[in-house]
């Protein structure tokens, strides 16, 4: 009879209605188990970049006081013989110079490791 066709097309669309929830649900948790991979693999990603970056900077600043010792202590050679003056004067241009760019550079350095957090 009609009423038990009614129940019968009824149950078929709560059972097709059931199975698209279903897929729709587990779409939606694939999507989210990606999400939440590929913002891992960010975060892995980011966090490599600033010890990359910190390690860069560190190896800079190494360089340059290294480079700013060996020219004390050239400075320092060059006063011991009594070298001419324009010796001793340029090295201690040089020496003002790297000063400078050692003072440049933290700065720089700083502003870097503050803009990866960003």
């Amino acid at each position: 009879n009609e009423n038990d066709q009614l129940k019968v097309a009824l149950k078929q669309k709560e059972y097709e209605v059931q199975a698209r929830l279903d897929d729709f649900e587990e779409a939606k948790n694939k999507e989210m188990e990606i999400y939440v991979r590929q913002r891992e693999t960010l975060e892995v990603s980011m966090s490599n970049a600033m010890d990359a970056t910190r390690e860069k900077a560190q190896r800079e600043k190494i360089e340059l006081i290294s480079e700013y010792s060996n020219d004390i202590n050239r400075l320092k050679e060059a006063l011991e013989m009594s070298v001419e003056k324009s010796v001793v004067e340029s090295l201690e241009e040089r020496t003002e110079e790297l000063q400078q760019r050692v003072m440049w550079m933290e700065p720089r350095l700083s502003d870097r490791s503050k803009n990866i957090y960003k």
